[in-house]
């Protein structure tokens, strides 16, 4: 949570929305004064206000306030309550972390983790611009993050991908947040609420109809419009076809437009279906393009939050193939013992015929001692 989520308060015709820097938090929210210090506002949006403060232990937190009174329909406590319930059942390294929620008469209150950040969005408005490295590294924790909650229980699909809800901080720290709208069985009227942002949504979502897929379309939109500066809905539209080539500058590689048109196909049974995928095809053009060794060079400052390991060195995408090197030594290391008991099982059948019992105790002794033999020269080379 930070406040790049939210526009700074706009007066209405019952006042503010959200509260000044001059309001008096503490009075005005009694319960949160109890159990937190230092109150403070950070910014008003279409969904509440957010506030910052500091629990017992000096940690900073954000919390989100909906005033039910002021509400325009009862789907703003609705969504509101659905963030609550999925925060609340999601523990995941890129979501902010759930900590309580408070409710009285008047308020509802979200309490979670205070992230410091920039979203996506206030860097584009700013004229930033990545490397094309940091850009991937970007791509890929998103889709890290992506794929942990698409392979969770129950699986949850975002639905509002966009740069707005994607922040990152200086270290390059990935977080996606504002689950407001997310489809999961637990959330059984999500087919009939609309939910994404024009120039990012993908066209199934306009009938209801999501899958994992409609996540990677938003999570495409979203990277052409950092890639390029441009918003999608200011360039030019062939059918459902984003024209969005030529605005693409030219140190980006043929094989990244490939797979930024291939997370955007209209057809959602030809677009790249989930975070998995997203991640090996993403991974496979990054080991294929010489000019990029250099973006994965360190499994810590690049892996480190979407593994959750420590391994260091050979980079996230060596060590990926590393461990399915070692699954693979592992196969065949249990087929080659899977021979060897056929082997000495037959050789003992045709050796009693020759000196009786003796052979059922003296081919298997024979046949282990040669076995030790060869497994102590081989862990000594």
């Amino acid at each position: 949570m930070d406040k790049s989520e939210f526009s700074p308060a706009k007066e209405t015709s019952s006042g503010y929305r959200g509260y000044s820097e001059d309001s008096n938090l503490a009075e005005i929210h009694p319960e949160l004064a109890n159990k937190y210090h230092d109150i403070s506002y950070i910014a008003s949006g279409a969904q509440g206000t957010v506030l910052c403060a500091l629990d017992d232990y000096g940690k900073k937190v954000a919390i989100k306030v909906l005033d039910i009174q002021s509400v325009e329909s009862f789907k703003d406590i609705e969504l509101f309550e659905r963030e609550i319930e999925t925060l609340r059942n999601l523990s995941v390294p890129g979501v902010p972390a759930f900590i309580e929620t408070i409710r009285t008469d008047r308020y509802m209150y979200l309490v979670e983790e205070y992230i410091s950040a920039l979203s996506l969005d206030k860097y584009i408005s700013s004229g930033k611009r990545f490397l094309f490295g940091d850009i991937l590294i970007i791509l890929r924790k998103t889709a890290r993050i992506l794929q942990t909650i698409e392979s969770g229980i129950p699986p949850i699909i975002h639905r509002d991908i966009k740069p707005a809800n994607i922040l990152v901080s200086d270290d390059m720290s990935v977080w996606l947040v504002d689950f407001g709208v997310v489809a999961s069985k637990r959330q059984k009227s999500f087919a009939t609420t609309f939910a994404g942002t024009a120039g990012y949504l993908a066209p199934e979502q306009l009938y209801g109809k999501v899958t994992p897929a409609a996540d990677i379309f938003s999570l495409g939109m979203t990277m052409i419009h950092l890639v390029t500066s441009v918003s999608p809905c200011e360039m030019e539209m062939d059918d459902l076809d984003l024209k969005f080539e030529k605005y693409i500058p030219e140190n980006v590689p043929n094989w990244f437009c490939e797979l930024l048109k291939k997370m955007i196909d209209p057809s959602p049974k030809k677009r790249i279906q989930n975070g998995n995928e997203l991640i090996q095809v993403l991974d496979f053009g990054i080991k294929c393009d010489p000019n990029l060794k250099h973006v994965f060079e360190n499994a810590e400052s690049a892996c480190s939050q979407d593994r959750g390991k420590s391994e260091q060195g050979r980079g996230g995408l060596v060590s990926e193939s590393g461990s399915q090197d070692a699954h693979l030594s592992k196969k065949v290391s249990g087929k080659y013992k899977v021979f060897l008991v056929i082997l000495i099982f037959t050789i003992t059948l045709s050796f009693t015929r020759f000196v009786g019992r003796l052979g059922l105790f003296l081919v298997p002794m024979v046949a282990l001692g040669i076995y030790l033999i060869v497994r102590s020269k081989k862990s000594g080379g």
